[in-house]
C-alpha cells in the first residue's frame, strides 16, 4: 500500500511538471574563447581564460568573461584547481537590451580526474562556483548581491585519430550538468544541461585550434523560462612551457654535388622532356635532382621553388636558373636556363610548322587532339607530387584551399594573395616558430 502511495505521488508530480506551461526561447550564440595555460613546473600551472559571446540573430553583445586559475598536479590521474571569474553580463535576451552591463564575481574550485582507456582519455570535473550577482532592475544597477552555489559535473571524451609529429586532430565530446543550491534558490535547482562536440586542431605542442558544437538547455529562476541554446564555439588554446627542455638532435640531411657536365646533360634532357607546363617540369626537377640523384636536399629545393614563386615571370625557369646557381655559381645558372628554354624552342617551331602544314588532316588533329588529356594528366601527376612534399600538415591544406578559392571564385589578384601567405607566414614565425620546424635538419 506504501508503495502504491509513492507510485501515484511520483505520477502526480509527473503529470504536474508535464501540464505546468514553458516558455522556451530559442537562441543562437557565437563564443569566441582564448585560453591560455603556463606550466611552471611538473605539477603547477596557471590557466587564464577569455571569453566572449554573442547573439547572431539579432546580433547583439551577451556577455565577457575573464577567468584564472591555478592547478595542481597531484599524479598522472588526478588534479584540483582553485580560482576565481569575473562575468559582464550585457543581457541575456537579445530583443532587450540595457545601457549597462551587470557583474558577476565567481569563485570556483573543482577536482578533475582523467584516465585513457583504449586510446579515448576520459575526464570527469566535479566543481562548485560561488556567484556573487549584483542586483539590478529594467534601468540600472541597484544595490546588494544575490549569492547562490553552483554544483558541475562533466563527463568529456576526446579521442586523437590523426597525429604527425607534434601535430594532430582530435575529436571532443562531453556532457555537463549544471544545479543551483541556496536559499536564493527556489524553482531552479537544476540550472542547465550541456551537450558539445567539437574537432581541435593541434598545429603543435604549444597551439591548437578547435571548432564546435554546444547545445544548452538552462532553466531560468521563475522555473518556467527556459533557453534553448545553439551555439558555435571558437577556441585557441596556448600553452606557454617553464620547463627547459633538452636540445634537439639535428637530422642530417645528405646531398651529393655533382660534376659540371652532368649538369649540362640533365638541363638539356629537361628542355626535350619537359612537357606539362610549369607543374610538369617542376614534378621533373624534384624527382631527378632530389630524390633520385640527391644533388640538392628537399628543404633547398622547397625554399627554391617558394622564392621563385613570389617573382614575377615563369617560375618554372628560374627554378632551373636558381638551382643551376647554387650547384656551380653564374655559369651554372646561365647554362641551365638556356638549356631549359631553347629545346622546347625548337620543340615548339617543329611542332607548329606541322600544324600549320598538315593541321588539316584528320589523323594528324587527331594526334594533337590526343595531346590534351595527357598534358592534362602529366599536370595532376605533377600536383600529386609536389603537394606531397610541400603541403605537410592540415594548416598547410588549409592555405592552399584558400589560396584557391580566391584567385579561382572570387577572381583575386595573385599578388594580393602572395602578400597575404607572406604576412600570415611572418606572424606564424613570429610568434609560433616551433610551426615551421617539421623537421630540424643541417645541410652538409
Amino acid at each position: 500500500m506504501r508503495i502504491f502511495k509513492i507510485f501515484v505521488f511520483f505520477i502526480s508530480v509527473c503529470i504536474s511538471n508535464a501540464q505546468t506551461k514553458k516558455n522556451i526561447d530559442n537562441q543562437n550564440i557565437l563564443w569566441t574563447r582564448y585560453y591560455n595555460q603556463l606550466v611552471l613546473n611538473n605539477a603547477w600551472s596557471i590557466h587564464t581564460e577569455f571569453d566572449n559571446r554573442v547573439f547572431l540573430k539579432p546580433f547583439q553583445q551577451n556577455l565577457y568573461v575573464f577567468r584564472i586559475q591555478g592547478r595542481c598536479k597531484i599524479n598522472e590521474k588526478l588534479e584540483t584547481g582553485i580560482g576565481y571569474a569575473y562575468f559582464s553580463v550585457s543581457t541575456q535576451v537579445p530583443e532587450l537590451t540595457f545601457d549597462f552591463q551587470i557583474p558577476e564575481n565567481r569563485g570556483q574550485q573543482d577536482l578533475t580526474w582523467k584516465e585513457t582507456i583504449k586510446g579515448i582519455t576520459i575526464n570527469q570535473r566535479f566543481q562548485v562556483e560561488e556567484r556573487f550577482i549584483r542586483n539590478s532592475n529594467n534601468q540600472s544597477l541597484i544595490d546588494g548581491t544575490t549569492f547562490f552555489l553552483r554544483f558541475r559535473y562533466r563527463l568529456m571524451g576526446d579521442y586523437t585519430f590523426w597525429k604527425k609529429e607534434d601535430q594532430k586532430l582530435k575529436l571532443v565530446v562531453y556532457d555537463e550538468i549544471m544545479l543551483n543550491a541556496g536559499k536564493n534558490i527556489v524553482y531552479n535547482t537544476f540550472d542547465q544541461n550541456r551537450i558539445y562536440a567539437g574537432l581541435q586542431y593541434g598545429l603543435n605542442e604549444n597551439l591548437a585550434f578547435e571548432i564546435g558544437y554546444l547545445k544548452s538547455f538552462q532553466q531560468r529562476p521563475n522555473g518556467t523560462d527556459y533557453f534553448d541554446r545553439d551555439i558555435i564555439r571558437l577556441s585557441i588554446f596556448h600553452k606557454i612551457n617553464c620547463i627547459k627542455k633538452n636540445s634537439v638532435k639535428l637530422k642530417i640531411e645528405r646531398t651529393q654535388k655533382p660534376t659540371f657536365k652532368e649538369t649540362v646533360l640533365f638541363w638539356t634532357k629537361l628542355g626535350f622532356i619537359s612537357f606539362g607546363g610549369p607543374a610538369g617540369q617542376v614534378a621533373i626537377m624534384h624527382e631527378f635532382l632530389v630524390e633520385e640523384k640527391k644533388w640538392i636536399s628537399e628543404s633547398k629545393f622547397l625554399h627554391a621553388l617558394n622564392y621563385c614563386m613570389i617573382l614575377p615571370g615563369p617560375e618554372a625557369q628560374q627554378l632551373a636558373t636558381y638551382i643551376g646557381w647554387m650547384l656551380y655559381g653564374t655559369w651554372g645558372g646561365i647554362v641551365a636556363g638556356i638549356l631549359f628554354i631553347l629545346p622546347s624552342l625548337f620543340i615548339l617551331l617543329g611542332l607548329s610548322a606541322i600544324y600549320v602544314t598538315f593541321g588539316t588532316l584528320p589523323w594528324i588533329y587527331a594526334l594533337f587532339s590526343g595531346l590534351k588529356p595527357a598534358v592534362i594528366a602529366i599536370v595532376i601527376l605533377a600536383l600529386i607530387k609536389i603537394s606531397k612534399k610541400s603541403l605537410l600538415s592540415p594548416f598547410h591544406y588549409f592555405v592552399a584551399i584558400t589560396a584557391f578559392v580566391c584567385i579561382f571564385f572570387f577572381n583575386i589578384p595573385f599578388p594580393l594573395i602572395i602578400i597575404g601567405a607572406i604576412v600570415v607566414a611572418i606572424l606564424i614565425r613570429k610568434y609560433f616558430p616551433k610551426f615551421f620546424i617539421e623537421k630540424i635538419m643541417h645541410q652538409l
